[in-house]
């Protein structure tokens, strides 16, 4: 939780209302504790909570017993970059692993897996159906869908251009391969947004020159677990370097 609250303050210091937006919520692991930590401030910040999966339930309930209820919608719905009736791999053992993706769900490990259809929206044309969301202009967005992560990212192309959007997500170059260049799409994120590594103890920048995005999607791919975490700061975002010395601090 300290990038979203070190973001969080960040955004209220600059006067910039904002959104919290959780893609693959589960069970409300940090959609809860953003959605508290945002009232314990005193501030009364909208939490979006999206989770197609069977466990739906526990995440309303999670935000019902913490009290959270007037200030964070639960959405049953997979955020993509389509709008419509899309397949959802259910790991019922593992949920934390479901995905819209297969290779998600063909990993050493997984130990059991079922498909179904789930609802997918577009972050874009969710904005523009919700009237609190389409009026805030900065937006805090965590995205943790089990590779799909450039899906959604797709999906919320308009939201880019015309918010304040800092975003946190899993980077899974293995899995990303499936339907996009993971090199290419760095390379592309890094001319509007701050592209920081956050995965590793030691945190970094990840420089778009001199080969720095392959040299970097070649060391994730080599990491145990193959994956790491990659936030994105908004260059036009009001200080958006001190954010990044902040975030490096810790």
């Amino acid at each position: 939780m300290g990038e979203f609250s070190l973001a969080s303050i960040h955004y209220w210091r600059h006067g910039i209302d904002f959104d919290y937006v959780d893609i693959g919520a589960n069970v409300g692991l940090t959609a809860v504790p953003t959605a508290v930590f945002f009232k314990r401030c005193g501030w009364a910040n909208r939490v979006y909570a999206f989770e197609p999966g069977e466990i739906f339930t526990l995440l309303q309930q999670s935000v019902t017993i913490n009290n959270i209820a007037d200030t964070t919608t639960c959405i049953r719905a997979a955020a993509s970059n389509t709008t419509g009736t899309v397949t959802f791999h259910l790991t019922p053992a593992q949920s934390a692993s479901s995905s819209l993706l297969r290779a998600a769900v063909e990993r050493p490990g997984v130990v059991e897996v079922r498909t179904t259809l789930v609802e997918a929206i577009a972050l874009d044309q969710f904005a523009l159906d919700n009237r609190s969301l389409r009026d805030a202009p900065g937006l805090l967005v965590k995205i943790d869908v089990e590779g799909a992560d450039f899906r959604v990212i797709d999906g919320m192309a308009r939201l880019l251009e015309q918010r304040l959007c800092t975003i946190l997500t899993e980077f899974s170059p293995f899995l990303i391969d499936g339907y996009c260049n993971p090199e290419r799409r760095l390379t592309e994120l890094a001319e509007s947004f701050e592209v920081l590594d956050i995965g590793d103890t030691v945190r970094s920048r990840i420089a778009v020159d001199g080969g720095s995005v392959a040299q970097f999607v070649d060391r994730v791919r080599k990491k145990p677990g193959m994956l790491t975490d990659i936030m994105l700061v908004p260059k036009r975002l009001p200080g958006a370097q001190s954010l990044v010395e902040r975030l490096f601090e810790g």
